[in-house]
């Protein structure tokens, strides 16, 4: 992580020789600049996510596990308005891990999800416990309904699914060489496609029973209701403008802070409109500290 108040000192003392000065605002001037560089590391950086394993290592800030119940079609939606964070992309999927249940002091449930879960506290279980209600609201879940799972956390996963096309969902059925084929209960591969939108029709997307889930992977073979651990790295959040610079952690290593501050800086310059050109930094020098 990086302060967001180390990355602004640096841009004002080696780029716009403007320590102590108010010209350049925080607010105006410095966030928006910092947000559109990390915009253009993001790009920069994603094709190279999943062909390199020291991609995602230097990425450890922004890399996560989280587990999810799937719904009645063996399918998970991803919800940030939910979950609190915005997937950039899935590193792994793990079908029926082993978890562990656990609140913490501040996580607020609703009462009927928190009855559900609260014999089963501060245990490890496999594939274990499936709940009916939401997290979010405590309403029954509908079958269509996946559900993130907020107070599990994986200690052990025994399989690990591998991503596999749309076609290939269809084809696993009846194929024991492609990921995704049920020999018997002994012997399972699980696969996993690339997030879709399954939904409905959206003329009426809050009637009663609507699917609309947005972006969803789909587990083979079939999972209806059970649990799925997936390994993300999440997309770096907009830090809004009026952030407190002085605990604001930028989810990037300390090593790339010199990126993030000469690429801002180009920003800067592009805003002053008179053809400055403070810094500018290439994609070959991203992808050297990537390596």
């Amino acid at each position: 992580m990086i302060l967001l108040s180390n990355i602004i000192q640096r841009m004002r003392e080696i780029g716009l020789d403007a320590e102590g000065s108010d010209r350049y605002k925080d607010d105006l001037d410095m966030i928006p600049a910092i947000n559109s560089a990390i915009e253009w590391l993001v790009g920069i950086i994603a094709p190279r996510i999943g062909v390199d394993k020291f991609v995602e290592e230097r990425l450890s800030d922004l890399h996560m596990t989280k587990v999810w119940q799937t719904n009645q079609f063996s399918r998970i939606a991803f919800d940030s308005d939910n979950e609190g964070f915005d997937i950039w992309t899935v590193t792994g999927v793990f079908p029926k891990p082993t978890v562990y249940v656990s609140l913490g002091a501040k996580t607020e449930l609703p009462g009927k999800y928190r009855a559900e879960i609260m014999p089963y506290l501060n245990k490890n279980y496999e594939n274990h416990p499936i709940v009916g209600t939401s997290f979010v609201n405590g309403g029954q879940l509908k079958p269509h309904m996946s559900t993130f799972r907020p107070e599990l956390v994986l200690t052990r996963a025994r399989f690990a699914a591998t991503k596999i096309t749309h076609e290939q969902i269809t084809e696993a059925e009846n194929n024991p060489f492609v990921p995704g084929y049920k020999h018997n209960e002994a012997v399972i591969t699980y696969g996993y496609t690339p997030s879709m939108d399954y939904s409905g029709e959206r003329i009426n997307k809050l009637a009663e029973g609507q699917y609309v889930n947005p972006k969803e992977i789909q587990i083979t073979p079939s999972s209806p209701k059970t649990l799925v651990a997936v390994s993300f790295i999440r997309h770096p959040e907009t830090i809004p403008k009026n952030a407190d610079t002085a605990t604001y952690d930028v989810p990037f290593p300390a090593s790339m802070m010199n990126l993030i501050v000469q690429k801002s800086l180009n920003y800067i310059a592009i805003k002053q409109g008179d053809n400055t050109t403070i810094f500018n930094v290439s994609i070959q020098e991203v992808l050297q500290q990537l390596q």
